[in-house]
């Protein structure tokens, strides 16, 4: 039989791509995974190294909140990425044959050379490539694996003179289905393809050390997904061409910051929170973060936003560019308060004293009403007394650098407790829930605008028959300031002991989350923090449950009757529950508070994290 013109449906050398083979004047390159903006970093010759992220400065008036230089928010690396290319099939003249043959034509395991150069070794069925086989182009391109009808189509492996390399499924000679491509530069692809795009899930580790895992379409991470960089910066969220477009949450951790909110083509934009952690002092009262939540423009703050300071001030009002401008009230640290215009982070005209409120309903967050002034008159009269006593729980901390307390949430439990509220049949579970979200932990502050508003919310609660003025009035010179009087001692088992303070402030965190674990709200039921605790008492020689609601009697005498009964339904904080169990390890370790084991006590606490 003649040399046959076979129309075998081979690849065509036809491409779009930047990267030329050598000895062919064909542009084609399956190689390039990475190509594109890297992420910004120091010394790249094609960005700026940006400036550290910072809050704002605070409006200077009066008493001033630390100084900070103005917040740069670069976007985060957007890695586009090169289109990849197979080839096509086109019809190709037979130059050799060898091999198998059935009735004239081509039939069984045989080898084809074809004018061009051309080879293919595999299987042929009525004269067409059908089966296993390996072709090989001119140019070194290789397939092997399935073909069906002179088509590429099924599963097998690519390869490419530059040592990129695809194994998975085909469809019409092109990568479709499951499949993992390895370019000659290091990055990696494995996930879904469509007509020889990633389309679908996959997860692409780019040749920088950068990895995407998510979903793309057409080339482009859009949908879900997460980019974690090689700098250890993270973003997770939604893409759209390519982009984090949508909602999102980005974490630098290079420089202690992070942002959850909305995105438009790789900035913030929208509304979103911002947080500049920064590193606890030992001993230091004030909370370990800065925080932006409100309106960003183009990777700015930008329109209305909350501002709260790592000291504890707080702006709320209008910004433009990254600077308080336009209405907006400032609360600084030590109470005073500020509500009128600002102009590029500074006060509107001459500063007025007046201006500023040691007390406010506006401070407070309280609602105005006819018994305002009242109220306002109250606070003003015992406001001296207050600070004392704010200042006497507040310090029952470990010392600080700043050489400034603020009162934290289990020092306030502290205050509540010694001042009997449960004489009034108000426990420290319901007493919390008027503390407000500003403390998330027990650790965090509070201002003494959020003391007050705490307590003028339990005055109203245990005397609703009373004016808001009027129940304030009650409450403060019969429970609160008397604890101002030098032989009224601040309770508790740790508080005031220098032994026991650091050992229990060390555990306290993990505790806390031990503690939230079996929580379903912001309390335990007595019940359920003596199972808690007895848990850890299971070995022989360790203290019964009679001996442990012993101890929690020695705190919580309002939760038993004459006849000795404990209500066990009675809800706990966590304060009190770390009360307890420092009482337990004083128990267990045959010591009192007066003459404490620390280490002893550092033991038990650890056995129950």
């Amino acid at each position: 039989w003649p040399l046959a013109t076979m129309a075998l449906n081979l690849p065509t050398q036809q491409s779009t791509a930047n990267v030329h083979f050598p000895g062919s004047t064909l542009a084609r390159s399956p190689s390039n995974l990475s190509t594109g903006t890297p992420e910004i970093r120091s010394g790249s010759p094609t960005h700026q190294t940006p400036a550290k992220a910072q809050p704002p400065a605070p409006v200077v008036v009066v008493a001033r909140p630390p100084v900070l230089p103005a917040l740069i928010v670069p976007p985060p690396p957007v890695v586009p990425l090169a289109p990849l290319f197979e080839h096509t099939l086109l019809p190709l003249i037979v130059a050799s044959y060898e091999g198998s043959i059935r009735s004239g034509i081509f039939h069984g395991t045989g080898t084809a050379k074809f004018v061009g150069g051309h080879t293919f070794t595999g299987t042929f069925e009525n004269g067409v490539i059908h089966g296993k086989g390996l072709f090989e182009w001119s140019d070194g391109v290789q397939f092997e694996g399935d073909f069906v009808n002179n088509n590429i189509s099924g599963s097998g492996v690519y390869r490419w003179p530059d040592g990129s390399v695809y194994t998975g499924s085909i469809a019409a000679g092109k990568r479709d289905g499951l499949g993992t491509f390895r370019a000659a530069d290091g990055s990696e692809y494995t996930g879904e393809w469509q007509q020889g795009r990633r389309h679908g899930k996959g997860t692409l580790k780019y040749a920088t050390g950068d990895v995407y895992e998510g979903e793309w379409v057409s080339n482009l991470r859009q949908g879900r997904g997460k980019m974690l960089y090689s700098s250890g910066n993270e973003y997770t969220g939604e893409w759209v061409g390519g982009l984090r477009h949508g909602r999102g949450h980005m974490v630098w951790h290079d420089r202690q910051e992070e942002y959850t909110g909305e995105w438009v083509k790789g900035v913030q934009h929208g509304q979103g929170e911002h947080i500049w952690k920064r590193s606890r002092e030992p001993g230091s009262q004030y909370v370990a973060h800065n925080r932006y939540q409100g309106a960003w423009l183009n990777g700015r703050r930008h329109g209305r936003g909350d501002y709260f300071y790592a000291s504890g001030a707080q702006y709320s009002g209008d910004w433009q560019d990254n600077s308080k401008h336009g209405e907006g009230t400032f609360i600084y640290e030590n109470g005073f308060v500020f509500k009128g215009r600002f102009v590029r982070d500074a006060v509107e005209g001459d500063v007025d004293p007046a201006a500023f409120a040691v007390f406010s309903a506006v401070a407070l967050g309280l609602p105005t009403g006819p018994d305002t002034i009242d109220l306002e008159r109250v606070v003003v009269r015992h406001l001296t007394s207050l600070h004392t006593l704010y200042n006497k729980y507040a310090s029952r901390a470990l010392p600080s650098a700043e050489n400034v307390y603020l009162l934290t949430r289990m020092q306030f439990h502290r205050l509540l407790k010694d001042a009997r509220l449960y004489t009034h049949a108000l426990s420290l579970g319901q007493a919390d829930a008027f503390i407000g979200t500003v403390a998330r932990a027990h650790a965090d502050p509070l201002l003494m605008r959020d003391v007050l508003a705490a307590l003028i919310h339990i005055a109203t609660r245990i005397t609703p028959s009373l004016k808001p003025s009027e129940a304030l009035s009650q409450l403060l010179v019969r429970s609160i300031l008397p604890l101002n009087a030098p032989e009224s001692a601040v309770g508790g088992v740790f508080l005031s002991s220098p032994t026991l303070l650091p050992v229990v402030l060390q555990h306290a965190p993990s505790l806390e989350a031990t503690f939230k674990r079996h929580a379903k709200a912001p309390t335990l039921s007595a019940r359920q923090v003596l199972l808690l605790v007895r848990s850890a008492h299971a070995a022989p020689g360790s203290l019964t449950a009679t001996q442990i609601l012993q101890v929690l009697r020695q705190d919580n005498p309002h939760l038993f009757s004459e006849e000795e009964d404990c209500n066990l339904d009675s809800e706990l904080v966590f304060s009190e529950y770390l009360e307890l169990l420092v009482g337990c390890a004083l128990l267990q370790s045959g010591c009192s508070s007066d003459a404490p084991d620390g280490t002893a006590v550092a033991a038990y606490l650890q056995k129950l994290t």
